[in-house]
């Protein structure tokens, strides 16, 4: 089954930091966060998001959903 990506404000909301961490992250010339960018937005996948903080499969919920009140980056 294809993975479907996930925003930077899913990755924060998961991961409990902020959109701008998540994004620097992704713009680290040196071990960086692994991210899709689509024009000015990324796109993360869980499975490398689990791999980049080494989080188990079992401990990062794959349907996480977007925070009350969030419409769109």
């Amino acid at each position: 089954m294809l993975e479907r990506p996930m925003t930077t404000t899913q990755v924060a909301h998961a991961m409990n930091i902020s959109k701008t961490t998540v994004a620097n992250l992704a713009k680290k010339a040196v071990n960086p966060l692994p991210s899709i960018r689509i024009g000015k937005h990324y796109r993360f996948f869980l499975s490398d998001v689990r791999k980049y903080f080494g989080i188990p499969a079992d401990k990062l919920v794959e349907s996480i959903s977007q925070p009350t009140g969030v419409t769109h980056e």
